[in-house]
């Protein structure tokens, strides 16, 4: 199996959610739930690595990352796809993004628009440095434009994108939070100071408004974090939430997935105690304090996790196979 193949079936294991129904609520395995067989079976899929999937309302599935055909059919960077798993011809993005660049992250907007992030420069010929807002048709929306704005400049590109309830649009790009206005300019009543010390990997909104953010750090603004943190609306550290995420050099939060209840599962390489780090998959109480209650057996490198409507929940984990004809390790 070739490695791009490996990662399609990742990426695509995490679509299947709209599709199945779903709680472990102590974080036992779900027999019934066989990732293994994606349900896809039209032409060859993307010719390079997919990193992320979203499932729009309808059924349709957005699918983004370093590729440049899909199924045969120019699609640089972006495609949609039928929930059969077809390529969706009515969504056209044209020349898509500037080549050997890649899309790490995709939101949906209540209108159906579509918010695509990266480490891009260019969308169907115009300039759009790391973000650009695309038509419902997969045309780019000429009314959104951030610019060449000093903080969208890291060699990395945005790394994870989420959209509020009022529209605003929160990124994040190493370890610095921004905040868009709906046109893309910098809402400048979002302030977060000099943020995180390290690269943050993640951001999501709670139904509150209040922001969670995901990573490497072990400070905020010269306050000390553990990888995991939740901000006011204002961009200020929210000083109520407090983890059980000891700080140390190997520690990361890669992950977050709130539920329906306010609880946050927490994906990571972190200690709870006083053992070595080890890669593992938490609970969290709404004020950040542990959920004694939730425990999953040792999960060996798990790369996404999300919760279905029913509220059980499904954990990705990379997979490392051999490429027949190279006779090399697939796996990241």
């Amino acid at each position: 199996m070739k490695k791009r193949s490996i990662i399609f079936i990742v990426a695509m294991a995490l679509v299947i959610l709209a599709q199945v129904n779903s709680l472990a609520q102590a974080g036992q395995n779900d027999p019934t739930f066989n990732p293994s067989d994606v349900g896809f079976s039209y032409g060859d899929g993307p010719d390079a690595d997919p990193w992320v999937a979203m499932t729009q309302n309808d059924g349709k599935i957005l699918v983004g990352g370093f590729f440049r055909v899909y199924d045969g059919i120019a699609r640089m960077g972006i495609a949609r796809l039928n929930n059969d798993g077809s390529l969706d011809n009515s969504f056209d993005p044209g020349s898509g993004i500037d080549e050997w660049r890649n899309i790490t992250s995709i939101a949906v907007q209540s209108d159906g628009k579509v918010i695509i992030a990266g480490s891009f420069y260019m969308f169907n010929g115009l300039a759009r440095n790391q973000i650009a807002r695309l038509n419902s048709d997969g045309s780019i929306d000429t009314s959104f434009d951030a610019g060449d704005a000093p903080y969208l400049q890291h060699i990395l590109g945005i790394q994870s994108v989420a959209i509020q309830e009022d529209g605003k649009i929160l990124i994040v790009e190493s370890s610095r939070v921004t905040r868009l206005n709906q046109d893309g300019s910098l809402d400048k009543s979002f302030d977060t100071g000099k943020g995180t010390d390290l690269g943050s990997t993640k951001v999501v909104v709670q139904p509150d408004g209040k922001i969670l953010l995901a990573g490497y750090f072990t400070s905020f603004n010269g306050t000390a974090v553990n990888n995991i943190l939740r901000l006011n609306e204002d961009g200020s550290l929210d000083q109520t939430f407090n983890t059980p995420l000891r700080r140390n050099d190997f520690n990361r939060a890669t992950n977050i997935t709130l539920q329906t209840d306010g609880k946050m599962l927490i994906m990571g390489m972190f200690r709870t105690d006083d053992n070595p780090p080890k890669e593992q998959i938490v609970r969290l109480n709404v004020d950040g304090t542990l959920d004694s209650s939730f425990a999953v057996d040792s999960v060996s490198r798990p790369t996404h996790i999300a919760v279905q409507g029913d509220g059980k929940i499904v954990i990705v984990s990379a997979v490392v196979g051999r490429d027949p004809l190279t006779n090399k390790d697939t796996g990241p």
